[in-house]
């Protein structure tokens, strides 16, 4: 829970939200004109909106560095650090995430095959960008550093995301929610050795 409080009161979180939102009204605009490239360029990033919430992992490990050294003080296990930010990232984003649903939903942008699409894309990029962040930590202290985080989470995102839906696609998958799956269970497994391991030493001193 106190980890859930500081992610979400990042500025970085507001920020991420409102675009989402901006994000799914501006496809609802494009859709209703009448040119068919930016009907179709605007259905294609429907389900990208669903997932932008969850880029809020990319900040996560570094604001909370602070709050999980407290650990040290107290009986609490360091090791359960580096689950608390995936959980608080996981949850951080979905409130958001269901209102661009909610939004797509009413303005008959998204049905169920794009939810799928973009809860998965988003579980994949929550996971994703908290392991970056733990290996490209960002910090409040230096302006740069939200820069230099956020292009490492994102581009290993985005390259991870391309080599993992190029090899589905030779396997006969045409499934980008299975492909974004796929991208999420091996980031959790390197982020949750990683981030266990440097909650436990570095922070802790």
């Amino acid at each position: 829970v106190g980890s859930l409080l500081v992610v979400v009161r990042l500025p970085q979180y507001i920020v991420l939200s409102l675009l989402a939102l901006l994000g799914i009204l501006s496809t609802w605009g494009a859709m209703r004109s009448d040119l068919p490239g930016l009907q179709l360029y605007a259905a294609a990033l429907v389900p990208t909106f669903i997932a932008v919430p969850w880029a809020i992992g990319m900040y996560a490990f570094g604001s909370l560095r602070w709050f999980h050294s407290r650990t040290r003080l107290t009986p609490a296990r360091c090791g359960g650090n580096a689950l608390a930010t995936y959980i608080a990232t996981l949850l951080a984003g979905l409130p958001m995430a269901l209102v661009v649903i909610l939004t797509g939903a009413l303005t008959g942008q998204i049905g169920f095959p794009q939810i799928a699409e973009g809860l998965a894309a988003g579980l994949a990029l929550s996971i994703t960008t908290t392991f970056m962040g733990s290996l490209v930590p960002f910090t409040a202290q230096q302006p740069l550093s939200a820069t230099v985080t956020s292009v490492a989470a994102l581009g290993v995102y985005a390259v991870a995301t391309l080599l993992i839906g190029w090899l589905a696609n030779e396997l006969g998958i045409t499934s980008t929610a299975i492909a974004s799956l796929a991208v999420a269970a091996f980031a959790a497994v390197g982020g949750l050795f990683w981030s266990r391991e440097v909650n436990e030493g570095a922070i802790g001193h």
